[in-house]
């Protein structure tokens, strides 16, 4: 899910077909990404690097990282290059 100033991943539960639910697992500000970067070896992995706590103003804090694994390689890197680093550098 994209917001205009969060990075947010959902993770949808289903329970039944009629009641889908979510659970959000990461929300960050776009400026507390701090890298991402697509691997090399397979261009369906997208690495995530982010501030542990939304809440922090210094961006050397400590930090958490994320993998996510795309089927298609071209969406990943779509989502790299036009849903993260563009507003990441607005």
């Amino acid at each position: 899910m994209i917001d205009e100033n969060y990075f947010i991943l959902l993770k949808p539960t289903f329970q039944n077909p009629t009641n889908i639910k979510g659970e959000v697992l990461l929300k960050r500000k776009f400026k507390h990404i701090l890298e991402t970067m697509i691997d090399k070896a397979d261009p369906r992995n997208l690495f995530i690097a982010y501030a542990k706590s939304e809440y922090t103003s210094n961006l050397n804090d400590e930090f958490d990282e994320l993998n996510l694994y795309f089927e298609d390689w071209r969406k990943c890197l779509e989502v790299r290059d036009y849903k993260i680093e563009e507003k990441r550098h607005n």
